[in-house]
């Protein structure tokens, strides 16, 4: 992380019906070890207003896993993200590196085929898109 950046997140809070839930403490954490300021939005990001924030340059997607809110989400962040998104928990397959059982599973089927629907669907948006082997993450680049 940069020290100038500006960090946001967005979570429902604990309560509310997540299929990923966090504890409220713990998100941002990684951030704010690294003396960043965190804004904490509490919202479900499928219904949260993406245009009240300010262009960003990367964001980082680990959120809820299923299908629908993988897309949305991606949808979402497209309109805002002026450089790049990077999305979590992208393993193609149990054979793929880092596919083995501690870390895949069929969360991981969802949020690539939301990730593949959505570039296939919005061929325009981003110029390249990298899985970067042995790492569950892929990176969409505008």
């Amino acid at each position: 992380a940069v020290p100038q950046s500006n960090v946001y997140t967005i979570s429902p809070r604990e309560t509310d019906d997540a299929n990923n839930p966090i504890s409220e403490g713990r998100i941002g954490e990684v951030f704010r070890k690294k003396g960043l300021d965190v804004d904490q939005i509490w919202s479900d990001s499928t219904k949260f207003n993406f245009s009240t924030l300010l262009p960003i340059d990367v964001a980082y997607i680990d959120g809820n896993h299923a299908y629908e809110f993988v897309y949305k989400d991606l949808e979402n962040t497209s309109k805002v993200v002026t450089k790049a998104i990077i999305v979590d928990d992208y393993i193609p397959s149990k054979n793929s590196p880092r596919g083995d059982i501690s870390v895949w599973g069929p969360w991981n089927k969802s949020v690539v085929r939301a990730t593949d629907d959505f570039l296939w669907h919005h061929k325009n948006v981003f110029s390249q898109a990298y899985w970067i082997e042995e790492t569950p993450v892929c990176v969409l680049v505008k």
